[in-house]
């Protein structure tokens, strides 16, 4: 891990137990968005699967979207968490941003599992993508 990177945050980690806070809260919000979306689809034509999909795919592009934008969401604000890269000094990319949550989303909770094994508890899908989880 570069130190450097770091250095311009503190090197407190996360703990599970906020991860999870902040991973609540944010499916919160895309399943509110995914919700607002698909109603509004509805109204305007309920028969339109394509629409449909791309309504629940835009609902997903939320975290990726705000943590290439803003370096966390809404619930690692709230729970005061920030990713940073590990090997930019910038933001990470959004297809980094992207892969980091597909491969949360599809190893689930699995993916925690490395957190209690490496001294910045990195998850699987930060391990994978080169980011970290700081306070």
């Amino acid at each position: 891990m570069d130190k450097s990177i770091l250095d311009e945050h503190t090197t407190n980690f996360p703990s599970l137990l906020r991860r999870c806070q902040a991973n609540f809260i944010d499916r919160m919000i895309t399943y509110a968005i995914m919700g607002a979306l698909l109603y509004l689809v509805a109204e305007i034509n309920n028969d339109n699967w394509p629409l449909k999909i791309s309504a629940i795919l835009l609902a997903l592009s939320y975290e990726p979207l705000m943590v290439s934008t803003f370096r966390r969401t809404i619930g690692q604000r709230i729970t005061g968490i920030t990713v940073v890269s590990l090997t930019v000094d910038q933001k990470i990319s959004l297809l980094n941003s992207y892969t980091r949550f597909g491969l949360g989303l599809i190893l689930g909770w699995v993916s925690f599992l490395a957190i209690h094994s490496n001294n910045e508890r990195r998850a699987l899908n930060d391990l994978v993508t080169d980011t970290v989880l700081v306070l």
